[in-house]
């Protein structure tokens, strides 16, 4: 196994173990391991496309999907690691990754707590469809008269009276 997917394997499983209150000694000896190897080199996570990335290199593993998820329902799009990132910063970012979603969002929660040398990105919203084009007035516009069909009467036989409406258009509709 790679060293990125070594660290992201670490990652993943510091989650989860911060997600279990009864784990507290499987929780300081990854945590422990964990900042072993973030002790040379800053690291960036991203989750993509339903997969994770450390410092632009896609990893794969089964114990990853369920830190994807956990990105994913927090709205993160990347987290920045410094290289020897404080223990207290990074044990504030795995504590709100454990928890669930509330009224204050990551970089939020990680900000009231003092956290300031790690970087927390949330996902851009998803662009909305673009506008759908607005008919013309070419689009509406009858070409050729529109004749009524003598085969059928109507029923308004002597029941309209007055002036027909001259300013009204008719539109063909398609399926009527």
């Amino acid at each position: 196994m790679s060293t990125h997917e070594t660290l992201a394997a670490r990652f993943a499983r510091c989650v989860t173990l911060f997600r279990e209150p009864g784990a507290r000694e499987d929780q300081k000896a990854e945590f422990r391991a964990l900042l072993g190897l973030l002790k040379d080199a800053a690291v960036s996570l991203r989750a993509a496309g339903g997969r994770l990335e450390i410092n632009g290199i896609p990893c794969e593993g089964e114990s990853l999907t369920g830190l994807v998820q956990r990105l994913d329902l927090h709205g993160i799009g990347e987290i920045a690691l410094p290289a020897e990132p404080p223990p207290p910063q990074l044990f504030e970012l795995f504590r709100a990754l454990a928890d669930q979603p509330g009224a204050d969002d990551v970089p939020s929660r990680l900000a009231a707590a003092g956290v300031d040398r790690i970087r927390v990105t949330l996902t851009s919203p998803e662009s909305p469809e673009p506008p759908r084009p607005v008919a013309s007035s070419g689009d509406v516009e009858s070409r050729e008269a529109v004749i009524p069909r003598t085969s059928r009467p109507t029923g308004t036989d002597g029941i309209l009276r007055g002036e027909p409406w001259r300013d009204t258009k008719s539109v063909p509709i398609d399926g009527v």
